[in-house]
């Protein structure tokens, strides 16, 4: 399709052309159906191509030495050894420890990378596996799925590795002759159309510019020399409220469509001047797992009645005028950078080219659909152009192949959000509570939900048990009270008459035996007011714990609210 563009001064630009071949045929899921075969198989594929390649290239790095399996291992003997690596991480997340973890009201935290320094690797074949040693080979470069080739001495349970050989970057197609004409291809990604920091003026301004109506006649030519432009994925945002697996009133349904609907008119506008790809991306209403499969064509009814539309899979692998175009959306990469380390993203995209794998993490921690006999991810052809899109920043490097005059661009895409649209990161502030001011938070509470009635009412029972209280001390333990005293007096009535001469000695014995028979009778009182105490004591503990309880998840709600 053909697009004239004219300006102020009449100048006609013609929208120029190029030849475009699809190459997603092995990404494509047709005649593939799950009958619960495992991931095993699909390692086995991968070993077995590459370490096929591994093996034509040995002679010529250790001619010397012989090729091993891990079972045919023998201490103390030089050799090579081929394997995929395995990579043992201490802190990788478990699906079971999160289920054995006992809940709190701490707050999770998100870990950007899993390494640790006690981390390791082991090499494994169809044979056995076998532990790793040595400062030639370091953890934190390798992630678990990739195969290499190993140089070393096998020890008292490892293997010293002295040598590494990778796969290398694969062989190139040929590179077509330098045309004396400019052609750009347009990389685009993260759009997110219908979130909330989209702006449909900003959407409609990039529409406008590639298609060629804004800009003066300078910018006009340029924008006439694009040729594709490639849609790498979250493309729209569906709002997350919306997703619970119930039936959506019409209004629902109305936001649902929205963004949907929005994309298609801004995809409509592009497909009309020119030749569009469309890749999903994780947050796209496609299968979780990769290969990506195309988003349904019914998802754009406009767009999809121009032939220049093109919904694709991810990864994505075309040629445009015999130059290759190899690209993903970005989980492969972000999943590297969880596992692994390096200096930037791009070194990342370097090794997987040196690895010859797209995805090597997959299916350990990245989705994968579990093929049976081929492993998609293998990059038998290397390409010119290298792209991985929803990235933080744009950036790009040329790299060269040691034994080949090739040379490959590693392009990574810009993402419209950061270009077009600013937007703000929302920081969680975490604050910590101590027991005390939990404690005081917690008393505060309690006399906040006690009613007044109920105050008045424990106000009331305090005083009658200090009054109940008194009356019973006044009346039996005060040796000196009135009661006592003519209690004594009545007792001491009831004795005989003494003799005068002994008046004085029995009145002491009176006296002493008063006195033991007041001390036992405080005794018994003491010990039945003791007892009276006790049981009172108890019933305020039980109501105390039966209060605690009942207003214990509130209490906790709200410290949740504070944390």
């Amino acid at each position: 399709m053909k697009e004239t563009m004219e300006i102020d001064s009449e100048k006609a630009f013609q929208r120029k052309q190029s030849s475009y071949n699809p190459s997603d045929e092995k990404f494509e899921i047709r005649k593939e159906t799950y009958r619960g075969q495992q991931y095993s198989q699909i390692y086995f594929a991968r070993l077995h191509m590459l370490r096929t390649i591994l093996y034509s290239l040995a002679p010529n790095w250790k001619p010397h030495l012989p090729v091993r399996t891990v079972l045919g291992l023998e201490e103390g003997k030089e050799c090579i050894v081929v394997g995929t690596l395995y990579k043992h991480m201490k802190l990788k997340p478990s699906i079971l420890e999160e289920y054995s973890k006992e809940r709190t009201v701490a707050p999770l935290v998100k870990v950007h990378n899993f390494m640790h320094t006690d981390d390791y690797l082991v090499l494994e074949d169809e044979s056995g596996r076998v532990k790793l040693s040595g400062h030639a080979l370091s953890p934190p470069v390798y992630v678990t799925g990739v195969v290499v080739a190993l140089h070393g001495k096998a020890g008292p349970g490892d293997f010293v590795v002295e040598d590494v050989l990778e796969a290398g970057l694969p062989p190139q197609i040929e590179t077509p002759l330098k045309s004396k004409e400019d052609k750009y291809v347009v990389f685009v990604s993260g759009l997110r159309v219908g979130s909330g920091n989209s702006n449909p003026l900003q959407f409609q301004l990039l529409v406008d510019h590639i298609t060629g109506h804004l800009g003066d006649e300078k910018e006009q030519g340029i924008a006439a020399q694009i040729v594709q432009v490639v849609i790498a994925g979250n493309s729209f945002e569906i709002p997350r409220e919306l997703l619970n697996g119930q039936t959506l009133a019409s209004k629902d349904q109305s936001r649902l469509s929205e963004p949907i609907k929005e994309l298609d008119i801004l995809l409509t506008q592009i497909a009309a001047g020119l030749p569009v790809d469309i890749m999903p991306g994780l947050d796209d209403p496609a299968n979780f797992s990769l290969p990506q499969q195309p988003l349904n064509r019914c998802l754009f009814p406009g767009s999809s009645a121009y032939n220049t539309f093109r919904s694709c899979t991810n990864p994505h692998c075309f040629d445009l005028d015999n130059i290759r175009f190899l690209g993903t959306s970005g989980q492969n990469i972000d999943d590297l950078e969880k596992y692994s380390e390096a200096k930037d993203k791009l070194e990342f995209m370097e090794r997987t080219l040196k690895w010859r794998h797209l995805a090597p993490t997959a299916p350990n921690t990245l989705g994968c659909y579990p093929f049976t006999d081929m492993d998609p991810f293998l990059i038998e052809s290397c390409p010119h152009v290298y792209f991985v899109g929803n990235q933080d920043k744009y950036d790009s490097r040329l790299i060269t192949a040691k034994h080949e005059k090739s040379r490959i661009p590693c392009s990574l895409p810009w993402d419209s959000i950061n270009l077009m649209i600013p937007y703000q990161t929302t920081i969680c502030k975490v604050q910590h509570v101590t027991k005390k001011s939990s404690d005081e938070l917690l008393r505060k509470f309690a006399d906040d939900d006690e009613s007044p009635a109920k105050s008045k009412e424990l106000v009331r029972a305090k005083r009658r048990r200090k009054s109940r209280e008194g009356k019973e001390n006044d009346d039996c333990e005060s040796p000196s009270s009135n009661g006592q005293a003519s209690k004594l007096g009545e007792r001491r009535s009831l004795l005989p008459s003494p003799a005068p001469a002994r008046k004085s000695a029995v009145l002491r014995q009176l006296g002493i035996n008063g006195r033991v028979r007041l001390k036992g009778r405080d005794i018994r009182h003491k010990s039945l007011f003791g007892t009276i105490e006790k049981t009172w004591r108890r019933t305020i503990e039980g109501a105390s714990k039966v209060f605690m309880e009942k207003h214990y998840n509130r209490h906790k709600r709200l410290i949740n609210d504070i944390v």
